[in-house]
């Protein structure tokens, strides 16, 4: 692997990795990666069930540690993966003043909806109550989530704007199309473009279950045709061996659409990198 960014990975201080920093940055060195940004999940949903603000607080103090240890091999970068902004404003404010944060990542996994009021990853999409036309409603109001958070929130770096395909297409076979909300999609990005604000390639789909970059390339070449130019790589990594899952294939499309590069953040303040820096420098 050349040497990339991954501005999205998760350690032991996510409720759904058991990953320690120092693994993750040896494994980063092993892949030749120039930097990686520690992206914890602050879910405003959980926020005492996961006991949110003791594992960002001690993110924070492990990025920070970790970066200074590998400072001249590798830059360990200190974010935070905040989800239901509009659900709990007052909590969200108090995490993003924990720290001057390098990156903000915004998401949504959990969608007031029906009775599938939960995070969408623990929602049961082949069951019989789950039709296509309660799904496409599901879609709809998860879209019109998203859409606010792009227009109004605190955030650096939109993460992962079809995951909930992950699921419903991914591993529950649903074949359900997005085409119905390409108006909401689209803006969306026009929201991100506005605001510059940047759109994440997840990567985490490829070589799993799913099999799609999130999102996939018909919204990234809108993305492009509109303007769009911040965009970042993430391999949302919840184990190391994940860490820059599939980049140099990520590249390789990015440049077909016409991307000449992409960003990572420091100190929330987009840095471009070229592919030819990447990728032979």
């Amino acid at each position: 692997m050349q040497g990339f960014y991954d501005s999205h990975v998760h350690s032991c201080h996510s409720m759904d990795s058991q990953q320690p920093f120092e693994e993750i940055c040896q494994t980063a060195l092993k892949k030749g990666l120039r930097g990686i940004a520690i992206t914890d999940h602050a879910e405003m949903w959980f926020l005492e069930e996961f006991h949110v603000f003791e594992e960002i607080r001690a993110s924070i103090a492990d990025a920070k540690a970790a970066d200074e240890r590998y400072r001249d091999k590798l830059r360990v970068f200190c974010g935070v993966e905040m989800a239901e902004f509009e659900d709990d404003p007052e909590n969200v404010e108090k995490i993003l003043r924990f720290t001057n944060y390098d990156v903000v990542l915004g998401s949504v996994h959990s969608v007031h909806f029906e009775d599938w009021d939960t995070e969408y990853s623990r929602v049961s999409f082949d069951k019989l109550e789950a039709t296509e036309s309660k799904i496409g409603r599901f879609l709809e109001a998860y879209f019109e989530k998203l859409f606010r958070m792009a227009a109004r929130e605190d955030f650096d770096v939109l993460t992962h704007l079809t995951c909930p395909l992950r699921y419903i297409n991914g591993k529950y076979h649903r074949n359900i199309s997005i085409q119905p909300y390409e108006d909401l999609i689209l803006e969306i990005l026009r929201s991100l473009i506005r605001r510059r604000k940047a759109l994440e390639v997840n990567t985490s789909g490829i070589h799993s279950f799913y099999g799609e970059w999130m999102p996939g390339r018909e919204i990234l070449e809108r993305y492009y045709s509109l303007g769009g130019r911040l965009i970042t790589l993430a391999s949302d990594a919840h184990t190391a061996d994940r860490l820059g899952n599939a980049f140099s294939e990520t590249a390789s499309l990015l440049k077909d659409i016409g991307f000449q590069g992409y960003y990572y953040y420091d100190q929330r303040r987009p840095c471009w990198v070229s592919w030819d820096e990447t990728l032979h420098g």
